[in-house]
């Protein structure tokens, strides 16, 4: 009996490790299919328009509040997706990655940045809001694209939780508060002090992996990602389990400066709405591990903001 349950096991483990190494293996494919695609794009991304007063499509993208994200990965990836936004709206454009969040809000309010992308909930509680106008967010499609949960050992009773091992991954605010609201809402404190807290996971995938081999008890991840590692890997399912849900919450946003000219604006969103209509698009948009992109205003920001306030008034008591 003990051999056999060995060699399950050892099966799932795996199973488990081939699943990361096919990961691994489609983001290097759709890398150097990519980096063939730059050699094409970059030289026009970087030609000066002969037009001194034609807008510049400027970027700043948070690398501190994203999990998963680097500077490195800006670098490359992002400046990909921005650079065939500007070869099909005809605008020059830039990028620059802050691992320093309030600069980055510095300079999108000094307008020496023109369109912002960082976590919603950061995005909700420090920005004016008067300054950000309209701008697009990718989408996994689902039935609940922006439902955030937590998720825990399955042999555990709801109760049982406190003082178990939780596990987060680096830089995701909103998982953070997400987990920082379950814990004061169903212990009465916050995650802090309610669980034994592990330290931060480097990669999301992770995070169901700790929990699966026992070396952690808790998370917190969006439902997309839940459900991609459930499709690829059915066993999690005899381990793990939701214990809480939040529908509609996303993650980041991405706007443009209020004073950003009309024209120019629509004309870069529109362009971004129909990316997915080319290969080349398709192939951007699944580094992204996303369906679509889709407008987004400010109203998206309100669940962001909810969350946060909800928690706040568990933590005074109101």
């Amino acid at each position: 009996m003990n051999s056999h349950l060995q060699l399950t096991n050892l099966f799932h483990a795996h199973s488990l490790v081939n699943w990361q190494q096919r990961q691994l293996k489609l983001k290097a494919r759709l890398f150097l299919v990519l980096m063939l695609g730059l050699l094409f794009t970059v030289d026009g991304w970087a030609e000066s328009d002969s037009d001194p007063n034609k807008p510049i499509l400027m970027v700043g993208i948070s690398a501190q509040s994203f999990p998963d994200v680097s500077v490195s990965d800006i670098e490359v990836t992002i400046k990909l997706l921005v650079a065939e936004l500007s070869k099909s709206s005809g605008y020059e454009a830039m990028v620059t990655a802050y691992t320093n969040e309030k600069l980055l809000q510095q300079d999108f309010e000094q307008g020496k940045i023109n369109f912002v992308v960082t976590s919603s909930l950061i995005l909700a509680l420090e920005y004016d809001q008067a300054l950000l106008a309209d701008g697009f967010r990718f989408v996994r499609e689902s039935k609940f694209p922006d439902q955030l949960l937590i998720i825990g050992q399955q042999r555990y009773e709801l109760d049982a939780f406190r003082g178990k091992r939780m596990l987060l991954a680096k830089n995701d605010p909103m998982n953070e508060l997400n987990m920082d609201y379950f814990a004061w809402k169903t212990f009465k404190q916050g995650y802090k002090t309610s669980f034994k807290v592990l330290p931060a996971a480097g990669k999301v995938n992770q995070l169901l992996l700790k929990i699966f081999f026992d070396e952690a008890d808790l998370t917190s991840v969006y439902q997309n990602f839940y459900e991609t590692a459930l499709d690829l890997n059915p066993q999690l399912r005899n381990r793990l389990k939701i214990l809480a849900q939040l529908d509609n919450v996303p993650a980041a946003g991405a706007f443009f400066r209020k004073d950003t000219p009309e024209v120019f604006k629509e004309t870069v969103i529109l362009k971004a709405l129909h990316m997915a209509d080319k290969p080349r698009g398709k192939q951007l948009m699944e580094m992204f591990k996303c369906d679509r992109i889709i407008r987004s205003n400010i109203e998206d920001l309100i669940p962001a903001k909810q969350l946060f306030n909800a928690r706040q008034r568990l933590v005074t008591g109101q």
